[in-house]
């Protein structure tokens, strides 16, 4: 056993001490259990810490006698590369993954005497916390991180198996550490949710808002830098083409924002239904994980952790189960902490009766009913391919989408116009959008989702702007609190828009791509795409292996200019021939639409391009800025908060 293993099994034994500590500490009152607990979690955080490093040592190092070193890195790789090697790999993931969450139980830990919350609570939090800490060192304990290269792996590949070039790219430097942090913060919202259920502890948000707050900002910052990842280095032709895991991503970040308008209601808070959001958000956490890690399962998935596998949705989904240990433990725990929260938030309900307003709990259905949605149409279109099932996504996600944005100007309006017009408000633009849609119908000049989409989703910029300018901008603080909501909210709009317009509106080539020989050239809306030549030259990969770069180069001409690119492939010499291992795409950013160009090499003298025209793509990433701003904001007014609540105890005091 070696330093690696050492460390993560103390981390465990520390995170049991925690979990344990805290568990005795709330049944009994010991206060001894509740130093236990303390000292177990800081501790795990310590030992994990030293885990992580060490991990992070041998990357550096270019230990490849560590067969995940060996695995996801070389000797000449960029040392950048090398550490972001770490979490490149299912198992370095789940480490990054519990380090996180482990310093979110260390933090509350550290912050228990400032929050001025119940001894009873803060026990009960650990518990909760701890336990996570210690599922997931045993899963990466399990997982065999730091198991040796066997000699003949060695010998075949001495400099290592490299790391895949479309992994080298700063977006993948930091989508996952963004994703796996919002899913450890995740668990304290849980912790905070499930302790709030046993003590009945009525500042418990005090925790909780601040993590979600925090866990809701980093979803939408790992969302939107894997999307540019996607976007600009997949040759997907697109930034969000509902790949399995991408859906899974929405479902966390569904329950997180559910949870921050959920706390708005005083009803909601001191009920059942805002501790049963913070529990469920840490459920679709593990959801997500496990339908990424069980990317077999689907008909197509960038991230197949798992063989494919046939059959119908149920023996898929057995074979799934049955072949692999760890993801059938995931799944139980996953359906363990469902009727975990199910039960309290049931048994809550019957000790206390609150009303949540129609408005706040509208908002949460409209949430939960997409988070339902999504996880239906991945069942149903589980045999399908990227290809087969992204219409159908789109579609019915906007239809949903709309109904949204009518629900959100209700609420948006309600403080300049009451209530009751606010309603009249939103009931006569959802007529609007039947009446466009009729059109649509009747015409087929423009797409049905469109049509519906188009008249709220105008209206409720319109209310946002507004409310946006309207905001009394002093004090600054004040403005802060109030704007970010607001600007959270027009961002979303953007977004949403801009996604079902360029869903709806992109063209492509007619046989979607098409055989050119030198000096060919085809055109696409306003313009023309010639090939200039294609060139080759030797390449080895990080791994040793050579191989060629095969590069296409284009003369593009509209917008009243002409530009020269380059798409470069690379292939590596295989048993069977050239094997593809990194295709190369062009992007051509403009403000109201995008030429997108990739290629498939054919021959010296051909080549099999693909040319697609993607308009508004520039809304999507100035609506994501926006959402990141507004939420930014929305976390800084809780220091605002915090700040001032901790004044207020002051002067009490």
């Amino acid at each position: 056993m070696n330093i690696g293993e050492v460390l993560l099994a103390a981390a465990a034994v520390s995170a049991l001490a925690a979990s344990a500590g805290g568990g005795l500490s709330l049944g009994r009152g010991d206060r001894r259990w509740e130093h236990i607990s303390r000292y177990g979690a800081l501790i795990s955080f310590a030992l994990l810490t030293a885990t992580l490093s060490i991990l992070a040592y041998l990357f550096l190092a270019s230990d490849l006698n560590t067969e995940y070193v060996w695995s996801h890195s070389s000797q000449s790789i960029d040392p950048f590369y090398k550490l972001v090697g770490v979490w490149a790999g299912g198992e370095g993931g789940l480490l990054l993954w519990a380090w996180f969450m482990s310093l979110a139980l260390a933090v509350e830990t550290l912050m228990e005497g400032r929050r001025g919350l119940g001894r009873r609570f803060s026990s009960a939090f650990r518990t909760a916390a701890g336990s996570m800490v210690l599922l997931f060192a045993l899963i990466v304990m399990a997982a065999d991180l730091f198991a040796l290269t066997a000699p003949s792996e060695l010998a075949l590949h001495p400099e290592g198996m490299g790391m895949s070039m479309s992994l080298q790219t700063l977006e993948m430097a930091l989508h996952p550490p963004l994703v796996f942090a919002a899913y450890a913060f995740c668990m304290a919202i849980f912790s905070a949710s499930l302790a709030r259920f046993l003590t009945l502890e009525d500042d418990w948000l005090k925790v909780a808002l601040p993590w979600a707050r925090l866990a809701g900002l980093l979803l939408v910052m790992g969302i939107l830098v894997g999307a540019v990842w996607a976007y600009y280095e997949l040759g997907w032709g697109g930034y969000w083409v509902w790949d399995p895991v991408e859906t899974a991503s929405l479902l966390p970040m569904l329950a997180v924002m559910a949870f921050l308008h959920a706390h708005r209601s005083p009803a909601a808070r001191h009920g059942y239904l805002l501790p049963f959001l913070g529990m469920l958000s840490f459920v679709y956490v593990l959801l997500s994980s496990f339908i990424t890690r069980t990317g077999g399962l689907w008909g197509s998935s960038v991230h197949t952790y798992g063989s494919s596998v046939s059959g119908s949705m149920a023996s898929r989904f057995l074979t799934v189960i049955e072949g692999d240990k760890s993801i059938m433990g995931l799944f139980i725990v996953i359906v363990l902490l469902l009727v975990l929260g199910s039960v309290l938030g049931y048994r809550m309900s019957r000790r206390v009766h609150t009303r949540v307003e129609d408005g706040i709990l509208g908002i949460v259905a409209l949430h939960m009913m997409f988070s339902v949605l999504l996880v239906l149409l991945l069942v149903k279109n589980v045999g399908l391919d990227q290809g087969d099932n992204f219409m159908e996504f789109t579609e019915k996600t906007a239809y949903l989408l709309a109904i949204m944005l009518i629900a959100l100007l209700i609420i948006e309006s309600s403080p300049r116009l009451g209530r009751r017009k606010a309603f009249m408000l939103g009931t006569a633009v959802g007529l609007v959008s039947i009446l466009l849609a009729l059109v649509s119908l009747a015409t087929g000049s423009i797409p049905l989702p469109v049509a519906l989409i188009l008249p709220p989703a105008a209206a409720t910029l319109a209310a946002s702007l507004y409310r946006l300018v309207r905001t009394e901008r002093s004090p600054a603080r004040r403005w802060v609190r109030r704007a970010g909501p607001i600007l959270a909210h027009l961002g979303l709009i953007v977004v949403v828009l801009s996604f079902v317009v360029s869903s709806y509106y992109q063209s492509s080539l007619p046989e979607d791509r098409e055989i050119m020989g030198i000096g060919d050239q085809v055109s696409l809306g306003d313009s023309t795409v010639r090939l200039l030549g294609l060139t080759t030259e030797p390449w080895t990969s990080s791994a040793g292996v050579p191989g060629e770069v095969r590069t296409a180069t284009f003369e593009v001409t509209g917008g009243g200019g002409a530009r020269t690119v380059s798409v470069s492939n690379h292939y590596e010499d295989g048993y069977s021939g050239s094997l593809l291992v990194h295709g190369g795409t062009q992007v051509l950013n403009g403000l109201s639409e995008d030429l997108y160009i990739s290629y498939d090499w054919m021959a010296n003298e051909s080549a099999l391009v693909q040319v697609r025209l993607l308009p508004m793509v520039s809304g999507v990433w100035l609506g994501s800025a926006l959402l990141i701003a507004g939420m930014s904001m929305m976390l800084l007014a809780t220091s605002f908060r915090d700040e001032k609540d901790m004044i207020t105890g002051r002067a009490r005091a």
